[in-house]
């Protein structure tokens, strides 16, 4: 009688195990990231998922940063591939924006003016999820790839927080 409810436990135990370490990848991220091309910036992020192991996204989003002296809101686009393997990934991606970076000379006929650059940075990045995939924590450097002005160096060490849904 012990053997057999040592293993009828045992079933259950391991039965449990098996659906908390499941693999499932949430299609949808919304997510808060500092330093990144933006500034200050939350995002959507799309998945498309091939396999378990390997899935594509792309992101939209909205925020500010403090080399902005034009318009206060920018909104950075990104398309990135993800190694996956149990609860972390390794990212591979590009993001573009469009900035208004600095003021140019008065003019008497249209007032104060910007000078507008499109910025493009790669992604590097490593990405862990948490509580069974619900949240995630990512880090990433993101090299200044094109940029036409005199603008920032926009090279950086990205954070990321957001939750998948």
């Amino acid at each position: 009688m012990k053997v057999r409810s040592i293993l009828v436990m045992m079933f259950v135990m391991l039965s449990a195990c098996g659906f908390t370490q499941e693999r499932e990848i949430r299609p949808n991220s919304m997510f808060l990231e500092i330093a990144g091309i933006g500034g200050y910036t939350i995002n959507y992020e799309r998945s498309i998922i091939v396999n378990n192991w390997i899935n594509f996204s792309s992101s939209i989003g909205v925020g500010t940063g403090k080399y902005l002296v034009g318009p206060p809101v920018i909104i950075p686009v990104q398309v990135k591939s993800n190694f996956v393997y149990n609860s972390i990934s390794v990212e591979f991606g590009f993001s573009y924006a469009h900035w208004a970076l600095k003021k140019t000379e008065l003019d008497p006929m249209n007032g104060p003016g910007y000078l507008h650059d499109n910025i493009g940075v790669g992604y590097l990045g490593y990405r862990q999820h948490l509580f069974r995939k619900r949240a995630f924590l990512s880090i990433a450097y993101t090299p200044k790839l094109f940029g036409e002005l005199e603008s920032p160096n926009l090279s950086s060490i990205s954070l990321r927080l957001g939750f998948t849904f």
